[in-house]
């Protein structure tokens, strides 16, 4: 039959940790199942790895993404906690071809040395990335109990991260984000009903009282 008005597929995409599904993980038998029809059908598979090393830090034993996609990008910035940088993996010869696509768009950078030292520190302590999946979940197990405004629709927390607080009317979240702000809480707002709250390495054990009781406040303003 005739493709001509079918897109033609040539690369599967996958999000790991997936940020739509409230930051949850991948199970790496699910990357390495889609590895399988992917290479079935004569295609690649690219993982975008942004937030990747919050599901490799929780399964340590599976960390040979090579032997299933054909390129994979971290970053050092999100859950490493440097203050720049990504990384693109991937073959010899698609590496090759990936540094001459940057230079035809003008990319490339100069004495990025500190750069990659920062990079380099922020990976060899990653395992500072747990403590930041505890610091969500105490916040989340403490926030589902005490949070009770029929505005909040649901709290979600799928394991590493991040918290999401779904509101049910789209002109509420925003409110919701100017409370926070004067109470120190920075948030973000993900499409029109989610805020979402991202704990990271900057945010000591030490503060996670305050933070609970601080958007208990706000959300009883709200």
């Amino acid at each position: 039959k005739s493709k001509v008005h079918k897109p033609i597929i040539k690369t599967v995409s996958i999000e790991n940790t997936h940020l739509a599904s409230g930051g949850s993980i991948v199970p790496f038998n699910s990357i390495k199942s889609l590895s399988k029809i992917v290479r079935e059908h004569d295609l690649k598979l690219h993982v975008d790895g942004a937030r990747i090393w919050h599901a490799i830090q929780e399964d340590k034993n599976n960390m040979n993404y090579g032997d299933y996609c054909d390129s994979l990008t971290f970053c050092f910035s999100k859950a490493l906690g440097a203050p720049i940088g990504s990384m693109l993996l991937g073959s010899k010869e698609f590496i090759k071809e990936a540094r001459e696509y940057r230079k035809k768009l003008g990319g490339g950078m100069r004495q990025v040395g500190v750069i990659a030292s920062m990079a380099k520190t922020a990976l060899e302590s990653r395992e500072s990335i747990l403590e930041d999946h505890l610091k969500a979940k105490k916040v989340y197990d403490f926030l589902k109990v005490k949070i009770n405004n029929e505005k909040i629709q649901s709290i979600v927390y799928k394991g590493t991260n991040m918290i999401f607080l779904n509101i049910k009317n789209a002109e509420d979240p925003t409110k919701l984000l100017d409370i926070f702000y004067t109470e120190s809480i920075n948030a973000g707002l993900i499409g029109e009903k989610s805020i979402r709250l991202v704990f990271h390495k900057d945010i000591a054990p030490t503060d996670i009282e305050k933070i609970c009781e601080k958007l208990v406040h706000s959300s009883s303003k709200f």
